[in-house]
């Protein structure tokens, strides 16, 4: 099992964001400009110790320590992954060509507008220009170096930048990008304080990430990642084809204080970040502080004690929407967040209904299957695209078989469930069909007459 610690290496930063999570006095003792060789040995031992694989870092931000490539390049060889969040402004041609060097896993970018106007609100005037220069400048000295290393720009969608989603073209064309992190805005630090200026609400936040999919899924060799629940995955699935984070295999249950810890600046380590905002609900006795801590975490009964109260389902019958909800065995998310945090699940599950519906009073457009001559009761679809074929199963055949262009989909459903003797409930049945036919969808076996699905959209 992989083990991931995330690390404020210092509270020193050269921005003051509106949205930051990290709102601590910057000018405090904690503004660590380096790591000197004992604390950073004594760090590695514990990692060691600890079993941990991965390490990213954080801050205020990690390229003001003057020896972070020698820091990244020694927790290498020690077989310890390491990855940044970074706002890049530092990242210069010297620099840059030294974090690639130094065997670092990830760089993740903080860009949070997607205009110069958006972005320069909320980190500063003259970020965006310079920002984007250097992350064009990282990747062509990266293509130069052929490293293993992920670059990723990463956007906080808000109430300043959502309308503006469509630039995001222009930004992965300039800078050749094919890495983006998208997540919705937390009410936390500084965007608690500015939340009038940044807070938006989850729909208009939906509505943003369906279109910045919608115009980018065309984009070859462009990864995606969206921060969200497992029901908002499913939706963007049905909808788009699209692949969320592998949504499939992602178990997005708590891991703080098993697979996951934060560690803040003073160098004490916590289950997650989240908690220290929620002490009230589980406080932690004993701080401890990971540098001098020589000893198995797996053993220590208070990360045992929160261990057991993220896994105890008790805790989440403040959610009702979680209690309901398909996925509520597989994922559980923060038992700190109450009913107005599975709002996306709310809209991602009224969605799905809508979309459905769409397809069920929409008419087939239906491309003709190859009969294998071998078998004259299989049939293949061969795609043009990529040349492959799909062998369709004896279910899936019989649906298609019976589709009509001329028929809509919610009648032709009804005719087969009324030919056959299933011993299903017909709503079950309806809905196992329309995920079939959304699976010829995306394998484009068959379309669902666009023109008119929008009509009823616009209706």
């Amino acid at each position: 099992m992989n083990r991931l610690a995330k690390w404020d290496i210092t509270d020193a930063c050269n921005l003051r964001c509106k949205h930051c999570y990290n709102i601590v006095d910057k000018s405090n003792k904690f503004n660590k400009y380096h790591i000197d060789e004992i604390e950073l040995q004594n760090f590695i031992n514990n990692l060691k110790i600890n079993n941990f694989t991965d390490l990213h870092l954080l801050g205020g931000e990690p390229l003001i320590i003057n020896n972070l490539s020698e820091i990244i390049s020694r927790l290498n060889s020690e077989g310890i992954s390491v990855g940044i969040t970074t706002n890049a402004l530092l990242l210069n041609k010297i620099l840059s060509k030294a974090l690639l060097n130094s065997g670092i896993s990830s760089i993740i970018i903080s860009l949070d507008g997607f205009t110069k106007t958006d972005n320069d609100k909320i980190r500063g005037m003259g970020t965006f220009e310079k920002v984007i220069e250097n992350i064009k400048q990282l990747i062509e000295i990266n293509n130069v170096l052929k490293t293993n290393t992920k670059i990723s720009i990463s956007f906080t969608i808000n109430g300043i930048n959502y309308k503006n989603v469509d630039n995001i073209i222009d930004i992965i064309y300039h800078t050749k990008i094919n890495s983006i992190l998208l997540s919705f805005l937390d009410i936390e630090g500084n965007a608690e304080k500015n939340w009038n200026e940044l807070g938006i609400n989850k729909i208009k936040a939906i509505d943003s990430l369906e279109k910045l999919i919608d115009i980018t899924k065309n984009i070859p060799n462009l990864y995606i990642e969206v921060v969200c629940k497992k029901q908002l995955k499913k939706y963007l699935k049905i909808k788009y084809n699209y692949d969320v984070n592998n949504w499939v295999e992602t178990d997005v249950r708590c891991n703080g204080g098993d697979e996951e810890y934060y560690i803040n600046s003073e160098g004490f380590i916590y289950p997650c970040r989240v908690i220290l905002n929620h002490m009230n609900k589980f406080k932690f006795k004993e701080k401890i502080n990971f540098l001098n801590y020589e000893n198995d975490l797996e053993f220590n009964q208070e990360f045992i004690g929160f261990y057991n109260f993220t896994r105890n389902s008790k805790n989440y019958h403040n959610n009702k929407t979680c209690i309901s909800c398909e996925f509520k065995n597989t994922c559980k998310p923060c038992p700190f967040s109450d009913e107005t945090d599975s709002l996306e699940c709310q809209i991602a599950k009224e969605r799905i209904m809508k979309y459905k519906n769409i397809i069920l009073l929409s008419k087939p457009i239906i491309k003709r299957l190859y009969i294998n001559k071998y078998d004259q009761s299989q049939l293949k679809f061969l795609n043009f695209k990529n040349r492959t074929f799909t062998v369709i199963d004896d279910i899936t055949k019989k649906l298609y078989e019976s589709l009509d262009e001329k028929v809509l989909v919610k009648e032709t459903i009804k005719n087969i469930y009324n030919g056959s003797n299933y011993n299903i409930d017909y709503t079950d049945f309806e809905n196992d069909c329309l995920e079939v036919l959304i699976d010829l969808n995306h394998l484009s076996i068959i379309d669902f007459n666009r023109k008119y699905i929008n009509q009823k959209k616009g209706g």
